[in-house]
C-alpha cells in the first residue's frame, strides 16, 4: 500500500500556520509535527528532527551513536503515530522525502509536506490549512498484546502446572507454563548471581516476582517462586519485613524514559523508577516479563507505555543500564 501524501503551500511563510499545526499536534496525540531545519542535511539529521519531535534528547543519545530510519519508524510505532506532518519540506533532499513516504507507509501513517516561503509557489497544493486541521480524525485504541489471564485453579505449588494442564485449553496454557517458566528462571539467575545473600535480599527479590495486576497472574507467580524455594532447601524468608509494592513514577520521571532513543535504556530507566531493583535484578528481567501495560507484573502509567511497545519480547534480557552522562 502506498502512503498517502499531501502537499499545502504556505508562501508567505506566516508564523501563523506553524503555529496551528502544533496546536493540533499537541491536541491529537496521533498526529507529529516535525520541523526540518535548513542544515538538516543528512539521514541522521533528518531522523533526529523526528526522534525531537517525540521527545527524544541529545543527552539520552548513546555514545557514539547515530539515529536511523530504523529507530525512527520504531518510536513512531511505539507512540501509535498514524498520520506525519513535516514542516518546512523544501529543505529535504528529494530522496530523503522518498525516505520520509516510504517511513509513512511502514507505519501505515498519513503524510503531508509543507512548504513555505516565496521559493514554494511552484509546488502544487493539494491540501488547504483548513482542510488539514479539519480533517477527520480518529483515535483508535492501540491493539492489545496481551488478553485477560485464564482463571486457573488455587491449586498447591507443586500441583499447580497439572491442574493448568488438565482444565485449560491449549493457549491458555502455553501462556501459564510460559509465565510460570519466566518467573522461576528469572528468580532463579538471580540465585545464581547472589549466592551469598542476606535474608532481606532474598525477601525483596522473592516478593517483586510474586507480585502482579491480575490475581491469576499473581497466584501463579507465587505458586513458580513457592517451587523453587523449596526445590533448593529454602524455607524461611524474612516475614518481617513489608512485602513490595511497586511505585508510581512521576510526570518528570517518565519524560526521562520517554527521552531515551535506546528501547532498553528506557526500559531500565522507567523499570527502575517503578521497582526501586537494583541493577542486579534489573538486568535479569527478560521480555517475557513485559506485556503490554506491565513490567513484571507492576502496571504501568499509559503515557509510559511507549517504552513498552519498543522492548523487545522474547526469552533474553531486555532492560540495560544507560550510561552515565559525561
Amino acid at each position: 500500500m502506498t502512503a498517502h501524501v499531501d502537499v499545502l503551500v504556505d508562501p508567505h511563510d506566516d508564523v501563523a500556520t506553524t503555529r496551528a499545526i502544533h496546536r493540533l499536534a499537541t491536541e491529537q496525540s496521533r498526529v507529529l509535527a516535525v520541523s526540518v531545519a535548513p542544515d538538516e542535511r543528512t539521514v541522521p539529521a533528518v531522523v533526529w528532527a523526528i526522534l525531537r519531535a517525540l521527545g527524544k534528547r541529545t543527552d539520552k543519545l548513546p555514545d557514539k551513536t547515530q539515529p536511523d530510519w530504523h529507530q525512527a519508524k520504531s518510536w513512531l510505532r511505539a507512540h501509535l503515530i498514524n498520520e506525519l506532518i513535516v514542516l518546512r519540506a523544501q529543505h529535504l533532499k528529494p530522496a530523503f522525502q522518498q525516505a520520509l513516504t516510504d517511513l509513512a507507509e511502514q507505519t501505515s501513517s498519513r503524510m503531508t509536506l509543507v512548504y513555505s516561503g516565496p521559493g514554494s509557489t511552484h509546488r502544487q497544493a493539494t491540501i488547504t490549512l483548513d482542510q488539514l486541521l479539519e480533517r477527520p480524525r480518529t483515535t483508535p485504541e492501540p491493539e492489545p498484546r496481551s488478553s485477560p489471564w485464564p482463571r486457573i485453579p488455587r491449586s498447591h505449588p507443586w500441583r499447580l502446572r497439572y491442574d493448568c494442564a488438565q482444565m485449560l485449553n491449549r493457549d491458555a496454557f502455553r501462556r501459564v507454563d510460559s509465565l510460570l517458566f519466566a518467573t522461576y528462571n528469572t528468580l532463579d539467575r538471580w540465585l545464581g548471581t547472589h549466592r551469598r545473600h542476606a535474608p532481606e535480599e532474598l525477601w525483596r527479590a522473592v516478593s517483586v516476582m510474586r507480585i502482579a495486576h491480575d490475581p491469576n497472574q499473581r497466584h501463579l507467580r507465587h505458586c513458580a517462586t513457592t517451587v523453587l524455594l523449596q526445590s533448593r532447601g529454602i524455607t524461611t524468608l524474612a516475614p518481617t519485613r513489608r512485602p513490595f509494592t511497586p511505585g508510581t513514577p512521576t510526570a518528570a520521571e517518565i519524560d526521562d524514559a520517554l527521552a531515551h532513543t535506546n528501547g532498553p535504556h528506557a526500559g531500565y530507566a522507567l523499570t527502575e523508577k517503578l521497582t526501586g531493583l537494583p541493577d542486579a535484578l534489573l538486568g535479569l528481567i527478560l521480555g517475557d516479563q513485559v506485556t503490554d501495560i506491565s513490567i513484571i507484573g507492576c502496571a504501568v502509567a499509559e503515557r509510559a507505555r511507549p517504552v513498552l511497545r519498543i522492548l523487545y519480547t522474547g526469552n533474553s534480557p531486555v532492560l540495560r543500564k544507560p550510561p552515565e552522562p559525561p
